[in-house]
């Protein structure tokens, strides 16, 4: 029996593999998420991955009622995965000294299903809101992958970038993004000021707030706890996983630092902060997204900019390069 399966006895029989085939699809990168309710982003975000060099998508659908099931059930490279258990729920395990622990079952999705269906692959974690941007010296995920299996590098930490548009009352255009250039048309603009550093010891630590922190603070809401201003999304499953939302078991290579765009302020933020307050699913109940709810209400602020002196709107990957939010040192 393998170790997640002595970790997590009940979790494999919660699987049910809906469509696609999970061996099917051809070496390379692959992506996992889980999704509820994403049709705002879906297409947005398959077609720029694809267009990235990703092969396969392994995306479990935590009951959605908006058609994103059958919307991955109709495409070629999809696999569709669906669980007994939901989102935020309770997951009783035992850790590998015996110790009985309880987490919500997001943990154990992260953890287990790539360790069924993409075992010795590359996996890239991502949320359907989330883009990986490359390095100016890398064409597509292919030449990543290639890098990283010369320089034998397994695991690989991103800034978590978030992109917005200059004004809050821009995020009423109502148009649903295609690709990645849709949304950086609605949301061009970036902190342009590094967010992480590598510890000495191992592993990513934030050194300044995310840009939505910054835009609370500037309206007079209080955000209950600051976020992560990072991720480590990218890495080799095989004695590697995911042991929460933002770290991995291996510390990333200090050599790179990737960058996800994190497209929060959109017109979907609307939507998504009404149903993740009355689903309380995320992070710390949700409560973060009580702070969109607040600045959603101070009307006065409709109008106010966003942006602020270190905003930059985004041309090119060099800029981020540049501001300390990508790492690329292996040659």
């Amino acid at each position: 029996m393998d170790v997640m399966a002595r970790v997590f006895p009940r979790f494999g029989d919660a699987l049910e593999l809906v469509s696609g085939d999970p061996d099917g699809a051809a070496p390379g990168l692959a992506v996992f998420a889980v999704i509820r309710d994403e049709m705002f982003f879906l297409p947005a975000f398959l077609a720029y991955h694809r267009r990235l060099g990703v092969r396969q998508f392994l995306l479990l659908d935590d009951g959605s009622s908006d058609g994103s099931a059958a919307y991955i059930a109709s495409q070629h490279d999809c696999v569709l995965l669906r669980s007994s258990l939901t989102y935020a729920e309770p997951v009783l395990s035992v850790d590998l000294a015996g110790r009985r622990m309880e987490r919500r079952a997001c943990f154990f999705f992260k953890q287990y299903i790539p360790q069924l269906w993409l075992n010795h692959r590359f996996v890239l974690a991502l949320d359907a809101d989330e883009f990986l941007l490359l390095p100016p010296e890398l064409p597509d995920a292919d030449a990543l992958l290639a890098a990283l299996k010369q320089y034998r590098i397994h695991t690989v930490g991103a800034a978590l970038v978030e992109f917005f548009p200059s004004r809050l009352i821009d995020l009423e255009q109502e148009k649903t993004p295609e690709d990645l250039p849709d949304l950086l048309a609605t949301a061009p603009y970036y902190d342009h000021a590094p967010l992480t550093r590598f510890r000495w010891r191992g592993g990513l630590a934030g050194i300044r707030p995310s840009a939505s922190t910054r835009i609370f603070r500037g309206a007079g809401v209080k955000q209950p706890y600051v976020t992560t201003p990072f991720k480590v999304p990218l890495y080799l499953h095989h004695n590697n996983w995911i042991v929460g939302s933002h770290r991995t078991r291996c510390n990333p290579d200090r050599r790179i630092l990737l960058t996800l765009a994190h497209f929060k302020f959109t017109h979907d933020l609307y939507r998504r902060t009404e149903m993740a307050i009355a689903l309380g699913s995320h992070s710390q109940g949700s409560r973060k997204y009580a702070c969109y709810a607040e600045l959603f209400e101070r009307s006065r602020l409709r109008d106010a900019a966003l942006t602020d002196s270190t905003s930059r709107r985004f041309a090119s990957a060099a800029q981020l390069m540049d501001a300390g939010l990508m790492r690329w040192r292996l040659t």
